[in-house]
């Protein structure tokens, strides 16, 4: 199951049938990195954390210089727990194609 993030190109997230990400993976690269650390400043600066043997599970802002993969977990998490981080981040734009 946790390989299934590989073959994916686009994440459409929804909960409670609310539209809270819909968006391509190198979008979602470019903007977040997912990263397993126990440096603590990394930590306090992550939108979320979860723990993991030997430290965190981390989401934190892309400033250009890490290229991970997505973890979906976390991303859900931070979907569904930091929506104002998903909201700047990727719905900046209101869509008006349903007009």
């Amino acid at each position: 199951m946790r390989d299934i993030d590989r073959i994916l190109d686009h994440v459409i997230i929804m909960n409670e049938h609310r539209l809270l990400l819909n968006s391509p993976i190198n979008s979602i690269t470019d903007r977040l990195a997912f990263i397993n650390t126990a440096d603590p400043a990394l930590i306090d600066r992550a939108f979320v954390a979860q723990p993991i043997v030997g430290g965190s599970q981390i989401v934190i802002a892309n400033d250009g210089s890490y290229d991970t993969e997505v973890n979906l977990e976390s991303l859900f998490e931070l979907a569904t727990t930091r929506r104002d981080v998903i909201d700047s981040l990727f719905n900046s734009q209101k869509d008006n194609s349903h007009e």
